[in-house]
């Protein structure tokens, strides 16, 4: 009676059972490929609300989220925004003079999300600034006068004021811009006048017209006196202010109808008319640098203005 071996069986057994184990054996995963953080745009120290929008360098396929906070550390004040696949985020909710930092991460199918952006931060201003003209008088004394006024802002600061003028009853119009008071003002017309200020900040906040101080003043009627060459001189705030009266102006010959004397020739000691040291004279004298000069008075009457150089210096001998 014969007998089969077993061997055979129990190698292919041995062989059949190793070769199931190595292919049952699960393989390590493979890390997504990570992503780079995305790369916030630097923010304004000061910010109004309205305005105030993050930005960030985008990625193809990417969304990126941003996270809001009053702290740097994260961990106060906290917002998220949804997952977006744009560029800008616009915040919402934001209160007047608290500080507000911003991160970002960015996510893609199949990919890690990134680590956080580097923290950006600006502090909102969403208050107006203040400016109040200053009482320019009652009545002024020319057509031509100054409007002064004080300005200010609890936070990015005033950046301008704007002046605004009215006739009584008549609609505000709007003078000029200026960056710091005073603002010289020419009156069209005499007659009262209204006057008043509103200021703009460095975020772009603007101050209420309808809130404004209303300063009145009256423009003088202008007192103009004509020369014998037909030239008229606004002599208003001289007989206003001084109390020059209008008759003591002589009117005058004319702009130049006297010609000065321009680079006068001198003589000195010994040279062809020099006077005598027995004829006394009344002269103006100068002296620079040891050049020394005298003016004749009597030359100067009917000139009236002597024009020269002495080393250098310019100067006008007047009589």
């Amino acid at each position: 009676m014969n007998r089969r071996s077993p061997l055979p069986a129990l190698v292919f057994l041995l062989l059949f059972g190793a070769g199931c184990k190595d292919a049952d054996t699960p393989l390590a995963p493979v890390p997504p490929d990570p992503l780079e953080s995305p790369v916030l745009s630097a923010l304004s120290a000061w910010s109004a609300s309205a305005d105030l929008v993050v930005i960030w360098s985008q990625f193809d396929g990417a969304e990126v989220q941003v996270e809001q906070a009053t702290d740097p550390g994260f961990t106060s004040g906290g917002a998220v925004s949804p997952w977006l696949d744009g560029g800008t985020w616009h915040p919402t909710n934001l209160s007047h003079g608290r500080t507000y930092y911003f991160r970002a991460r960015a996510r893609q199918t199949g990919r890690a999300v990134s680590p956080a952006s580097a923290v950006v931060a600006t502090t909102v201003d969403n208050n107006p600034p203040t400016a109040v003209l200053l009482d320019p008088g009652p009545d002024q004394t020319s057509l031509t006068f100054t409007l002064d006024w004080t300005a200010t802002d609890d936070h990015s600061g005033v950046s301008s004021v704007t002046l605004w003028s009215r006739r009584p009853a008549e609609a505000w119009t709007q003078v000029d811009t200026y960056d710091a008071p005073p603002a010289v003002y020419t009156a069209s017309a005499p007659g009262p006048m209204d006057f008043r200020v509103t200021a703009r900040d460095r975020v772009g906040n603007r101050q209420d017209p309808t809130t404004a101080v209303v300063r009145p003043t009256t423009v003088p009627v202008p007192i103009i006196i004509t020369d014998l060459q037909g030239e008229d001189f606004d002599i208003t705030n001289a007989v206003l202010r001084y109390g020059i009266a209008e008759a003591f102006w002589g009117y005058g010959l004319g702009r130049n109808a006297i010609r000065p004397i321009i680079n006068p020739r001198f003589v000195g000691p010994g040279e062809p008319g020099y006077l005598s040291d027995r004829i006394l004279v009344d002269v103006m004298g100068v002296e620079f640098d040891g050049d020394a000069r005298a003016y004749r008075v009597n030359d100067l009457t009917n000139r009236e203005v002597a024009n020269d150089v002495v080393q250098g210096v310019h100067l006008a001998a007047t009589y």
